[in-house]
């Protein structure tokens, strides 16, 4: 008789859900396992990756909106932003690639992963491979002309073939291109302003070419001969300004990084003045994420300069 009340003693208690854990005592769930909406996941990636600047948190929030809605029009972006991240603010190129390299592969008809085209070959480029860099704009023009990322290949291909192969004539076409092709895109007016820095008068830029060239000797001998910090950190300045002058803004990119890099330790208003140098160097690339992160790094370096 013992044994049959036990039974249904056994039996109540599972029958009203086991009183030994109370209904509430579940495990809590984090914010993000809280929120399943594709919208919502997103806007929540994207005040990770843009407002609060937690760019690992922002990359989880983006892969959950790949993982748990991958039919979702989010996912394609979702995934690419997760490349941005590795590209622009928290730069390792060969993720960056490879992060692109997913967006092609798992939705390979969507504007994103056409992006990520070019995009791979930006990366490429700064890796020291401009032609690369080329062979992927070719790559959308030729497969993709319907895209709207069309006037973006165009411009990234002539950047590349004007500052990183020096090849003018091959840029110029491209420019006019874009200018007479897609005039009221935003390649289509930084294509015009492009035409018109190559078409300035070629005499007078020659000879300032020159001065600033030999400028430029006298300061790179000032970096091997002087052994006075603050002297050195001013002859670096003077060749990235010398760099941005003489047009030659890839190189002086570089020299800017190495400035901030070797010499942190200077004024602090000539350091926000290098950044300023790097932003304007960018934009003349047409590199406006470049541009727009590096005015992000001045503000929250040197606010007050």
């Amino acid at each position: 008789m013992r044994r049959y009340a036990l039974g249904f003693t056994l039996l109540l208690f599972v029958a009203c859900g086991g009183r030994g854990v109370p209904v509430d005592s579940a495990p809590p769930t984090s914010p993000a396992a809280a929120v399943t909406d594709a919208a919502a996941l997103m806007k929540r990636a994207y005040d990770l990756h843009f407002d609060e600047e937690e760019y690992n948190a922002a990359i989880d929030a983006y892969d959950d909106v790949a993982t748990l809605h991958p039919s979702s029009p989010e996912a394609p972006e979702a995934l690419f932003r997760i490349a941005n991240i590795h590209h622009w603010e928290e730069p390792k190129l060969g993720d960056a690639i490879a992060a692109y390299e997913r967006v092609i592969a798992a939705y390979p008809a969507s504007e994103p992963a056409v992006e990520s085209i070019v995009r791979i070959g930006e990366c490429h480029a700064l890796l020291g491979d401009p032609g690369a860099g080329v062979a992927r704009c070719d790559e959308v023009l030729k497969g993709y002309p319907d895209s709207v990322h069309v006037p973006f290949a165009i411009f990234t291909k002539a950047n590349l073939l004007r500052y990183d192969l020096r090849n003018p004539k091959a840029s110029k076409q491209l420019y006019d291109r874009l200018r007479d092709d897609y005039p009221d895109t935003k390649y289509g007016g930084e294509a015009r302003k492009q035409l018109a820095s190559l078409l300035r008068a070629p005499g007078g830029r020659a000879r300032n070419q020159r001065d600033e060239r030999r400028k430029i000797k006298g300061y790179e001998r000032i970096l091997t001969q002087a052994t006075d910090y603050q002297q050195r950190a001013t002859a670096q300045y003077g060749i990235v300004l010398g760099r941005l002058r003489l047009g030659d803004y890839v190189d002086g990119i570089r020299q800017g990084e190495i400035l901030l890099r070797d010499y942190a330790d200077i004024d602090d208003d000539r350091l926000a003045k290098a950044h300023v140098l790097i932003e304007t160097m960018c934009e003349r690339l047409g590199r406006q994420e470049d541009a727009r992160e590096w005015s992000r790094k001045r503000l929250a370096n040197h606010a007050n300069s």
